[in-house]
């Protein structure tokens, strides 16, 4: 791997991502030299991390709507493009990292698929599926179709496929992707960052209970139904707290303001915006549980939740819906799992958490075991095998 030139193309904030600084350090702490393409929130577009060059390409722009989803993914591969001439102008690359969303992002490396450069396509999630759960209806059938053509095109024009969930597998080869082109590297917490609380407590919770939820902050995420399960909690653990952590879609973060002032949680619910992965540490040590109430749909029963393998990791107990890809890693004894979509099920297992330290106690202790199979050092060791394989094919 040494001064092996590699690009990583991604649509996120590099310091609140953990996959991408994972992907990015390990790559870098191979000998490659590393550059990221990505969003920024900085007016100083360019700076050096440990050695790997960072640059900001283009800012955040709310996507709320098909249309503004559009314009922002437009914007952003433009300027990934432009950048990534420029870069390339003196060295080729030798792999170029495109991570969805969405798949047609993988088109900017056209030209220097050109030169010889391998191109691998990491397909954190799938469009077609996301696509369908957000706005799909009767009215958008031929736009369906081109998002599930021009992925199925992506998958096919790139030499390697990685993807962050065995429901996202599956789906790639229902839709005829070659399964040997296909690796499933999860999207593990950076052991480096959350690591486990050895000095964590584990006392009887009768009031002021601390449950936090950090990530993407969305309807298909379930924060109104966790809210909802706290104003149930505190009937049996007063003055019990929720703080969250994120990036809002706008008009759902009125939704919610609209939920905490109708449940008079004012003093209670506290939606703050996005953080480090550093500080979201430091807030998972001093809460008492992890919330993870996404809802169930399609799309939501194939994703895997980043956040749950940083709660687990960092030893903080969880409630989380029951969906199929949690359930495949973690089983009843490692999480007090609620049915989807139903807060008063999601606030009878945090109450139970809060009355019965001993189980929050073993439930910490055994997903903390069971997510080392798939912990971020496992994962490293993984995608650094797929890219030795891809330089040499």
């Amino acid at each position: 791997m040494k001064d092996k030139r590699i690009c990583i193309i991604s649509k996120f904030l590099y310091e609140n991502d953990t996959r991408l600084q994972q992907q990015a350090k390990t790559l870098a702490s191979s000998g490659a030299n590393v550059d990221v393409l990505c969003l920024t929130t900085s007016y100083k577009k360019t700076r050096n991390e440990n050695g790997i060059n960072i640059h900001g390409v283009a800012h955040p722009i709310p996507k709320e709507t098909i249309v503004k989803y559009l314009l922002s993914t437009l914007q952003f591969g433009l300027a990934c493009l432009i950048k990534l001439l420029r870069l390339s102008f003196v060295q080729k690359f030798d792999i170029i990292v495109v991570h969805t969303l969405p798949e047609f992002l993988v088109f900017v490396t056209f030209f220097e698929k050109l030169k010889g450069t391998k191109v691998l396509l990491d397909i954190r999630d799938t469009s077609v599926e996301l696509f369908a759960t957000k706005w799909g209806t009767n009215k958008r059938k031929f736009i369906m179709k081109l998002v599930k053509g021009s992925a199925n095109l992506a998958c096919h024009y790139s030499d390697k496929i990685i993807t962050a969930s065995p429901g996202f597998y599956n789906k790639l080869i229902e839709r005829e992707i070659p399964r040997e082109k296909i690796d499933v590297v999860f999207n593990s917490a950076d052991t480096a960052i959350f690591k486990f609380d050895e000095s964590r407590k584990f006392k009887k919770i009768t009031s002021g209970a601390k449950l936090i939820y950090h990530g993407t902050i969305s309807e298909r995420f379930g924060v109104d139904i966790a809210i909802s399960a706290l104003k149930i909690v505190q009937s049996k653990i007063p003055d019990s707290q929720l703080t969250i952590y994120g990036f809002y879609d706008e008009d759902y973060k009125k939704f919610l303001q609209n939920q905490i002032s109708k449940l008079e949680l004012e003093n209670y619910v506290y939606l703050n915006g996005k953080e480090s992965l550093e500080n979201i540490y430091k807030q998972i040590l001093i809460s008492d549980i992890g919330l993870v109430p996404y809802r169930s749909d399609d799309f939501m029963q194939l994703a895997f939740s980043t956040k749950m393998f940083e709660y687990v990791n960092s030893g903080i107990p969880v409630v989380a819906s029951r969906l199929r890809p949690a359930e495949s890693v973690f089983d009843d004894t490692c999480i007090l799992y609620a049915t989807p979509n139903d807060p008063q099920s999601f606030a009878n297992n945090i109450i139970r958490f809060c009355l019965e330290p001993e189980l929050r106690q073993s439930c910490a202790n055994n997903a903390f075991k069971a997510h080392q199979k798939v912990s971020s050092d496992e994962m490293s060791k993984l995608y650094l095998n797929i890219i030795k394989n891809l330089l040499n094919s």
